[in-house]
């Protein structure tokens, strides 16, 4: 729910920045009541966030507007436009409110109470008039070489025809000499994000220009796109209009070559990741094929029940969830089968009560003391329960769905490393990979929201614990060698979990790292992925 007119951005390293840059950024949040437009949560972060990465890339950042009315926005981009100089990349940035009428953009200003189109069309700010003004801002020659980049992250839905709106969302608009980036596709709508600090579009725009300044500013747009209809579903598929002349790079077009993977982390292609239809319809989670291999499981620097380190050969092909299962896809489950977890039958599951761990009754799958979407990981769910949502997958597809064994689930978190984490050692990488105890915010994430691994896992580190076929044991004295699970050895009321979740340290997120449960035990930072052969 924003608009965001902007130039790209970021990048860590910096190269040799020929042009001035020149950005103006606006967030608009904290809109009145009784009108049309309700408050916002991340505008202002947005703003905020987007002005930091654009001066780490070389550009004079002008103050920044922030729940600005409708003259303060309009004299600062008057502003901003007299300021550009012949030869300049212009970036202007705006999160809030948008929304078009007649097949006119406007950005949507605070402190005036909207009320139908009318309002709209005399008090907000004309995005097609902004375009002219930046197009024409240097009239002695119109052979300017100026980049011109817009990014629209602000969409609204169901504004009331009766009110004078004919469509939700944005208009397409015909923009030479400018590039214009949508958070949606135009006459669709995009989402904010209450639990996080940057709605979804600009959160993924952000991570992909952190890293990728040496791209094509037209790349970046791509990227962004994948990641936003992957984390929504499809739900939301940002837009590119694309009429510049040139290229433009936030590091200066430089391709950066990558390091090339290790022999034993080959990179899943695209048609390794699938989805099984469900006999009552949809689908089931997404998969992603792991292949054959060996690996050396365990580790020497760890704890007592991370040794001996021993090589397991997976002689066989497995698919693993590509994310941790959901609460909505867990929802799917309890709905067709009126299942209840065992939190919900006995004594509740354990959760932080910000002081401390306790039982509470009312903890359980659908309420774990903090607000969860159905994109996050269901959490509170037993061994047994978890097992049961595998029982069902299976019947609903006719693929034999299961937990994964230890040796599975270690073999696909390194991907092909032999290091502390998928990434290598350094645990101060961890945040670009992990929700865990130093940037969760004492709660889960949305599945998806960080890196991947080289196998296209997400999460394999933090978020949430995960539950594991095997029974425990407290070493790897007798360990199976062949990938399956060790069922024998040990009574059945304890399992492992593995991964490390959004309230532990980065210790505990190392692949090699093992922790147990009881068999009918639940808590708040305990989840589950599923495997099947």
């Amino acid at each position: 729910m924003r608009l965001i007119l902007a130039c790209w951005l970021l990048g860590l390293s910096i190269g040799v920045i020929a042009e001035p840059r020149f950005a103006l950024v606006i967030g608009n949040k904290d809109y009145p009541k009784g009108g049309l437009f309700l408050p916002l949560t991340n505008p202002l972060h947005d703003a905020q966030d987007m002005a930091e990465l654009l001066r780490t890339y070389q550009f004079k950042v002008l103050p920044p507007v922030l729940d600005g009315d409708q003259q303060t926005m309009e004299e600062a981009i008057q502003n901003f436009v007299d300021q550009l100089p012949q030869e300049a990349t212009a970036l202007l940035y705006y999160s809030g409110h948008g929304v078009q009428v007649q097949g006119v953009n406007y950005l949507i200003p605070v402190k005036y109470v909207f009320r139908d189109a009318a309002d709209v069309q005399y008090k907000a700010v004309n995005v097609h008039q902004t375009l002219e003004k930046l197009k024409n801002s240097d009239p002695k020659d119109r052979r300017s070489k100026r980049v011109n980049i817009l990014i629209l992250d602000a969409c609204l839905e169901n504004l009331e025809q009766r009110k004078g709106f004919e469509r939700k969302g944005l208009a397409d608009m015909s923009v030479t000499g400018v590039i214009v980036g949508y958070a949606t596709s135009p006459g669709d709508f995009s989402y904010g994000n209450r639990m996080g600090r940057n709605s979804v579009y600009t959160s993924k725009l952000l991570e992909v220009l952190r890293t990728g300044g040496h791209l094509p500013i037209e790349r970046v747009f791509k990227q962004a796109r994948i990641k936003v209809a992957e984390i929504t579903d499809q739900i939301q598929i940002p837009a590119t209009q694309d009429a510049l002349m040139g290229d433009f790079c936030f590091d200066g077009c430089v391709e950066i070559p990558q390091p090339p993977l290790t022999p034993q982390a080959p990179v899943v292609p695209r048609e390794k990741v699938f989805q099984d239809p469900l006999k009552d319809g949809g689908l089931g989670p997404k998969m992603v094929w792991i292949p054959k291999g060996s690996f050396n499981m365990g580790s020497d620097k760890g704890d007592d029940d991370e040794k001996p380190v021993h090589k397991v050969t997976i002689n066989y092909d497995y698919a693993i969830g590509q994310y941790e299962v959901t609460r909505g896809q867990f929802r799917q489950f309890v709905n067709a089968t009126q299942y209840q977890t065992e939190a919900e039958r006995g004594d509740g599951c354990w959760g932080w009560i910000g002081t401390d761990w306790k039982q509470r009754p009312d903890f359980n799958w659908r309420n774990a003391g903090f607000v969860q979407t159905d994109q996050h990981p269901v959490l509170c769910v037993s061994w047994n329960d978890a097992k049961a949502y595998a029982q069902w997958l299976a019947e609903q597809t006719g693929k034999p769905y299961r937990l994964p064994s230890e040796a599975e689930w270690e073999y696909a978190c390194r991907a092909g490393t032999t290091t502390a984490y998928s990434f290598g050692d350094d645990a101060n990488q961890l945040g670009n990979y992990a929700w865990y105890g130093e940037n969760s915010g004492s709660q889960t994430h949305p599945v998806g929201e960080k890196k991947s691994n080289a196998f296209g896992l997400y999460d394999m580190h933090g978020n949430v614990w995960e539950w594991l076929e095997d029974v425990w044991h407290e070493n790897y004295q007798g360990a199976p060698v062949d990938g399956s699970a060790w069922m024998s050895g040990r009574t059945s009321d304890a399992h492992p979990l593995r991964g490390g979740s959004w309230y532990n340290d980065d210790n505990w997120l190392r692949c090699a790292y093992r922790d147990w449960y009881l068999t009918t035990g639940g808590d708040i930072n305990g989840g589950l992925r599923l495997s099947r052969m």
